[in-house]
């Protein structure tokens, strides 16, 4: 297990689908319980509370973290060499105390001291440091570059709809107007049907009669005269 692994899994759970032979699954990682470890001398670190983090995110950023460090590795033997070390001879060594002391006696036949190691902790804090604010400030730009475009997007997605909701509220009222309309317009053909209907039958009632009366006076008027 890498040393990132290995210091993300006091901090972190990693994510990733379930199988039946979880616990050999190293993706899965759990911190151990410092009650329980049968060397209670063991250097361990405060734990904080868990975070979940993603396998893929996880994969990604420890090859950026090994990458990093390893391109800013000092020349000579320093924290680096030391925690490399310090990985190969856990199997050997699991006390961490006793471990420290071998790889610190073998480091420093080659020159590393203690002044060297924490100062070179400190080299690689200041690189973590300067590429946590190269991070930040990428991702402040594809915020910038994504996110708010695409919050744009969404205001002016939402005010097309307002602008849809009102269109539609007044064809809504103009269709029902028109409803309206065109029953009081069927109402008054109806009306008006009628008046004609009515008209015309007096008309002919009338028009029969004086005919009647003036064919039957002229009958009269042959026979008479």
């Amino acid at each position: 297990m890498s040393f990132l692994k290995k210091t993300l899994g006091l901090f972190v759970e990693f994510d990733e689908p379930q199988n039946s032979n979880t616990a050999q699954n190293p993706a899965t990682v759990t911190p151990s319980n410092p009650t329980a470890s049968s060397n209670p001398a063991s250097v361990r670190p405060t734990i904080a509370p868990q975070q979940s983090i993603s396998k893929e995110d996880f994969d990604k950023f420890e090859k950026h973290f090994d990458k990093l460090l390893s391109d800013n590795n000092m020349s000579g033997v320093d924290y680096f060499e030391f925690w490399k070390m310090m990985d190969t001879l856990e199997a050997h060594i699991p006390d961490e105390r006793a471990r420290i002391a071998a790889t610190f006696g073998s480091l420093s036949i080659q020159g590393l001291t203690k002044q060297k190691l924490v100062a070179s902790v400190d080299h690689y804090v200041q690189i973590l440091e300067q590429d946590k604010q190269k991070f930040s400030s990428v991702i402040d730009n594809k915020a910038n570059q994504d996110i708010i475009a695409k919050e744009n997007n969404v205001k002016q997605l939402e005010g097309k709809i307002v602008e849809n909701s009102q269109l539609i509220q007044k064809l809504t009222k103009e269709i029902t107007d028109a409803q309206v309309t065109i029953e009081q317009l069927k109402k008054e053909v109806v009306e008006q049907k009628q008046k004609i209907d009515s008209s015309k039958n007096g008309y002919l009632q009338a028009f029969n009669a004086i005919l009647s009366k003036m064919k039957g006076d002229s009958d009269k008027f042959n026979s008479t005269l």
